[in-house]
């Protein structure tokens, strides 16, 4: 077993054969989710935008599934360092996290003030479901940020760099959700979807990279995820929580800086993303110039 386990590391030490092994590793987890649906009546946009914290609960034990299974791929591998799980972070790179971390806590706040004031959900929140709900944010950040932030991104990055692997692996992680098309979502939706994943990589991999670490981003990761839910289940929305100020954005102002105001409110994650970016490749030229 051991034998065969290094021979298997060494295979996947040559970046063709890394880059080879990502292919093929989201071949195998876009079968898993795309074939179910296409037995499904209401498959290719037939069926509606899933709403609320029952569909967290519903699939929570495939995220443990999937979860458990993309971080054994990385311990068959051993990329517990390229793929920046255990890598040491970096102290000064947190100052990227404050932004976001502080929309996305609006957002939750927001949802938990409706809750306060006696919005009433399907199921109600109770503390056993709450756990569930935290749960299962936690394991979809790891199971996606590990995958795209850590195996695809490494992958990509020792053939064409940091910066290709960032763009890349964005744009992968956005039209993976094309899948939801196929299990029923409205092309529509899931397009918006689509795009605002690809933002959101983005900003997750810049801010890995800006950090050190993949933990940063996963939990910002969960942190939207849980204010998508919150959201959906308090105001009833189908989208994400930002799409209610892009809508009043455009109502209000449909002039020009009506539209910078729905850029700046519905793209804060790549323009944000792209700032970070600017900022690792400065601070790791000044890392570069020092003398050793």
């Amino acid at each position: 077993m051991t034998f065969r386990l290094h021979l298997l590391r060494s295979w996947a030490a040559q970046p063709r054969n890394g880059l080879l092994l990502m292919i093929a590793l989201i071949g195998v987890y876009f079968a898993y989710f795309a074939i179910p649906a296409l037995t499904q009546s209401n498959a290719f946009g037939r069926g509606e935008v899933e709403t609320g914290i029952a569909p967290f609960l519903a699939k929570l034990p495939t995220e443990i599934g999937l979860a458990a299974s993309v971080l054994a791929v990385v311990a068959l591998l051993g990329w517990w360092q390229e793929c920046r799980i255990v890598s040491r972070p970096v102290g000064v790179g947190f100052w990227a996290l404050l932004l976001p971390a502080l929309f996305v806590g609006s957002l939750i706040s927001l949802s938990i003030l409706a809750l306060i004031g006696g919005a009433e959900t399907d199921p109600p929140l109770t503390s056993a479901i709450w756990g569930r709900v935290l749960i299962f944010v936690v394991l979809v950040g790891i199971f996606e940020e590990v995958l795209f932030r850590g195996i695809v991104f490494h992958a990509i990055e020792r053939v064409g760099g940091p910066v290709v692997a960032l763009f890349l692996s964005s744009l992968l992680f956005g039209a993976m959700h094309y899948v939801n098309w196929m299990s029923g979502q409205p092309l529509g939706a899931t397009t918006i979807q689509v795009l605002h994943a690809a933002g959101g990589g983005f900003l997750y991999g810049a801010l890995m990279l800006r950090t050190g670490s993949i933990w940063p981003s996963v939990i910002l990761h969960a942190l939207w995820d849980l204010s998508v839910g919150l959201n959906s289940a308090t105001f009833g929305q189908d989208q994400d929580p930002s799409l209610d100020a892009v809508a009043a954005a455009g109502d209000m102002a449909p002039t020009f800086l009506g539209r910078i105001g729905e850029v700046l409110l519905y793209g804060n994650e790549p323009i944000y993303g792209l700032i970070v970016l600017l900022f690792w490749l400065r601070w790791r030229r000044r890392q570069a110039a020092r003398p050793s």
